[in-house]
């Protein structure tokens, strides 16, 4: 292992190798080198490496963001409970679940393959943004297609009056430029994006309330809602946007086997997320106990919202090391990252076991028996999910989305098979620990691909290094 002055040695030589020659820059397996004006270059802002201060700001700022959406949706639940009629609520329902489903794929790992290529060579960010936007925009025309063609064999008007609201919804999807700040460490930009998201959405339901507001006209205020924030996010990035001086239709086969594999590792995330339901209902466990466990649930993931901004306000700086080949710049980066997600993960797995069940009594109005054993577990998994994020993240920002879909793969079927063995016999409480063994099977395996990582990590900068001596 290098000490730290070899380690200096080695980023100095493989930064004038690459000012010699872009072979080593991974931007290049999916674009031909271009001739771009220095005065172009220099109009990008730079990203500048922060200390864990400044990491923590940028990450309640994106956090900020977030949870104004989050705060929007509480808002709306409740007006739309108390305005729609329960057959109709039911309907919007079905939409939103569907939703829920298809929105990794709208997205096309964007946030993570686009926000790495992007934070890799800024130069190139409209055409990444170009190509990022047509590969969604196609996805969502033929997820749009399919609601459209199921909305048409749907005898009940209502309903196929929402899925073809949705349909539209759609296609509002791929357009938002979220990627594109999270890419240029444009928190700001972001975080008023998602307000302005917020305010309009809210604004159009309480509208529609005093008319005459119906299920499918939700998902058309929302899509509104979107279409505004997208106009603020382009405005707001194009001035710092270099020209796009290549073409367009190339490139798209890498992009899209990255996104797909993104893609994949989200589907059997969300597996994992539900499949202790669908097993708590195979096993026949009553509704009313399912129910509570879902709540718990819920606000577990409510908690999460954290671990997502620290891991936006972490890409663009990591993903700049890595294309330098900056361990020691890395593994700094990385002690701060997890430093952040074990504090934040402390405090909030303390939060939940401790006042968790009191916060649902107090929403649901009554008690909640089980909740008070289930808090416990669920903070566990809580904590598993702050730790095993500071290797997965770094993992599909490293460029290893392979390994990112292996890992979470392999816990799914940890959580699979603990489900089957341990439901049948405890129940809620056996789920609950189900789903603490597929996320500690999530954690040791990112951390061994983690290890791996970093250990090719710096054969590259000793290779660096030999190629600059015999230079």
């Amino acid at each position: 292992m290098p000490r730290a002055g070899e380690v200096r040695l080695v980023c100095a030589a493989d930064a004038f190798s690459q000012r010699k020659s872009r072979i080593l820059s991974p931007i290049n397996l999916l674009f031909h080198p271009t001739t771009i004006s220095a005065s172009l270059m220099n109009t990008r802002p730079v990203i500048n490496d922060p200390n864990m201060p400044s990491l923590i700001r940028k990450g309640l700022s994106y956090a900020c963001g977030d949870g104004s959406s989050a705060v929007a949706n509480l808002v709306i639940f409740t007006v739309l409970l108390r305005y729609l009629s329960p057959t109709e609520f039911g309907y919007l329902s079905v939409g939103q679940a569907l939703s829920t489903w298809v929105q990794p794929v709208l997205y096309m790992g964007a946030s993570f393959v686009a926000v790495r290529l992007i934070a890799a060579t800024p130069q190139h960010t409209s055409i990444i943004a170009q190509r990022m936007i047509v590969l969604r925009f196609a996805a969502a025309l033929i997820v749009s297609s399919c609601t459209i063609a199921i909305a048409l064999h749907t005898s009940d008007r209502s309903l196929r009056a929402v899925l073809l609201a949705y349909s539209f919804l759609f296609l509002f999807y791929p357009v938002q430029p979220d990627f594109i700040s999270i890419g240029t460490h444009r928190s700001r930009v972001y975080s008023i994006s998602r307000w302005i998201t917020s305010a309009v959405f809210i604004s159009g339901v309480l509208i529609l309330t005093r008319i005459s507001i119906r299920a499918w006209m939700v998902p058309i205020a929302y899509a509104t809602s979107l279409f505004a924030s997208a106009t603020y996010g382009y405005f707001a990035l194009w001035p710092t946007l270099p020209v796009a001086t290549e073409r367009a239709d190339s490139g798209f086969g890498a992009l899209l086997r990255g996104a797909v594999v993104v893609v994949a590792a989200q589907f059997l995330q969300m597996g994992q997320s539900s499949i202790d339901t669908i097993l708590l209902t195979t096993w026949k466990i009553p509704v009313a106990l399912i129910g509570d466990y879902n709540a718990v649930g819920r606000l577990t993931t409510a908690g999460a919202l954290p671990f997502v901004a620290l891991i936006y306000s972490l890409a663009p700086m990591y993903v700049k090391h890595i294309s330098n080949h900056d361990i020691e710049q890395i593994n700094a980066l990385e002690r701060r990252f997890r430093a952040c997600l074990l504090v934040v993960g402390v405090v909030g797995a303390i939060m939940i076991a401790t006042i968790g069940p009191q916060v649902l009594e107090f929403i649901r109005g009554q008690r909640i028996p089980t909740g008070h054993q289930l808090a416990p577990i669920f903070a566990i998994g809580y904590l598993l999910v702050a730790l095993h994020n500071s290797y997965t993240a770094i993992l599909v920002y490293a460029g290893a989305t392979y390994l990112y879909l292996v890992t979470y793969a392999l816990g799914l079927i940890g959580t699979l098979v603990s489900a089957i063995v341990l439901i049948p016999r405890f129940g809620t409480i056996g789920s609950a620990w189900a789903e603490v063994t597929g996320l500690a099977i999530i954690l040791f395996v990112s951390y061994l691909f983690h290890r791996r990582l970093l250990r090719q990590q710096q054969k590259e900068c000793n290779r660096s290094l030999a190629a600059v001596a015999n230079f």
